[in-house]
């Protein structure tokens, strides 16, 4: 959808963004140019923030469907749309007092109380967890790093253990999701199936020894 709106970035108004560009429409000294390009870059790197904020305002003032109503007709990006609908959940203070990125916010709007939002959220500054590692160790419940994954696991040493491969797994059905496993073409089930069996096997005999009560 094209809208003719403009954005300035400049103190003067010699730059506006506009739906073609940036048009500059006067001489900009070096302290206006440094102050349009830290602009730009700002507004990169905290756009999902600021969308969030918006989008939470929006639903607050607006309802649910007004807001959805736009975010499909201005054609966002569904991935950005879904991530600035979690950010909404969370305040503004909350954001300055927890400087992290758009995903883990995501991450933390999903959780299900404020003490657990600011828990996980001190646990992601005290140990610089990246979002993937928020992820982990929500999941866990306890502080998980890729270091210590590794380590746990036997990732990067050569050494396959039984936590690596369970975790591995773990993280495969999470990502597939049970309930789509269990609706796979029925072709995909018996595939699946008969990769797994090694592993009932092996479980069956397992169990058996426990009988033999040694």
């Amino acid at each position: 959808m094209s809208t003719s709106s403009s954005i300035s970035i400049s103190p003067t108004s010699s730059i506006e963004i506009t739906e073609h560009g940036a048009k500059i429409t006067g001489t900009l000294s070096q302290k206006e140019w440094i102050n349009a390009i830290t602009t730009l870059r700002n507004v990169n790197r905290n756009y999902l923030k600021a969308l969030g904020d918006v989008v939470g305002y929006g639903i607050n003032h607006f309802g649910e469907n007004i807001v959805g109503k736009h975010i499909e007709q201005l054609e966002f990006n569904l991935s950005d749309a879904n991530t600035a609908l979690g950010i909404a959940k969370l305040s503004y203070d909350f954001k300055a007092a927890y400087p992290l990125t758009p995903d883990h916010y995501y991450l933390l709007s999903k959780l299900s109380s404020a003490h657990l939002k600011e828990k996980w959220a001190n646990a992601c500054i005290e140990h610089g967890l990246a979002a993937l590692e928020l992820k982990r160790s929500i999941q866990a419940g306890k502080i998980l790093t890729t270091k210590s994954i590794s380590k746990h696991s036997g990732l990067g040493s050569g050494i396959t253990t039984i936590e690596g491969a369970l975790f591995q797994f773990n993280q495969w059905k999470q990502q597939v999701g049970e309930d789509e496993i269990m609706h796979l073409p029925k072709n995909n089930r018996l595939d699946l199936l008969e990769k797994l069996r090694p592993v009932l096997e092996l479980a069956e005999k397992l169990a058996a020894t426990l009988d033999d009560n040694t």
